[in-house]
């Protein structure tokens, strides 16, 4: 018994008045071999008060005093130009979707006038704009005449060649399946001279038979 080491157990006041808790947490932190203490790399320095927030980390933490918006003008000022500039935003897009509507618009229409002017041209080059009113003959069928020009003129030539060879058919059909003899009238018959070819108009018939399409048969 006389080997054994006896001490006495440390009271509460005693432990409390040698150390107190946050000197004892603060010493363990500073014996850790790992070096991990709040606010340094080598564990040299302790945060004192570790609830605090440092100058660096206002951006992630805020107090209830920041947490909430004080100044209501300025917070319904900034509300109020937000707005102002929402609905310019609006108007210029607005405006600008107008101003591009008109531009293709009056293109459609400058290009729809230039294609007119073209088609203009064109019939006024062919001659087709004259030729509107006009009948598809030269021929007034009110007055029963001719046209007083190169087309009338070939129609009329024409009509007379048609009148011409039937006149010459009835003669050739007369002569040949008639005899010399009437049998009504018991005489000899009178013949008749095959009827006179009209003449040529006096104008270029190739030439306005192409334009007119009317066909001349010899």
């Amino acid at each position: 018994m006389a080997d054994l080491r006896s001490m006495h157990a440390p009271i509460r006041t005693g432990k409390a008045t040698a150390v107190s808790r946050d000197q004892l947490e603060k010493a363990r932190i500073r014996a850790r071999r790992e070096g991990f203490a709040h606010g340094s790399a080598n564990a040299e320095t302790v945060v004192d008060r570790p609830l605090e927030v440092l100058p660096e980390a206002k951006g992630i933490y805020s107090s209830e005093a920041d947490r909430f918006q004080t100044d209501v003008a300025g917070e319904e000022r900034a509300r109020r130009l937000a707005q102002s500039e929402r609905e310019q935003l609006r108007l210029q897009a607005k405006r600008d979707a107008a101003l591009q509507r008109d531009e293709r618009r009056w293109e459609a229409m400058s290009h729809a006038q230039q294609q007119e002017q073209k088609r203009i041209e064109s019939k006024r080059r062919a001659g087709m704009a004259s030729k509107k009113n006009q009948g598809s003959l030269p021929f007034n069928p009110i007055t029963l005449e001719y046209s007083n020009s190169k087309e009338g003129s070939l129609l009329q030539h024409h009509d007379d060649l048609v009148r011409w060879r039937s006149a010459v058919r009835t003669h050739n059909l007369n002569e040949r399946q008639n005899g010399n003899y009437n049998p009504i009238t018991g005489q000899e018959r009178a013949t008749q001279p095959p009827p006179a070819r009209p003449p040529p108009p006096n104008v270029n018939v190739n030439a306005s038979s192409s334009s007119t399409n009317i066909i001349t048969h010899q």
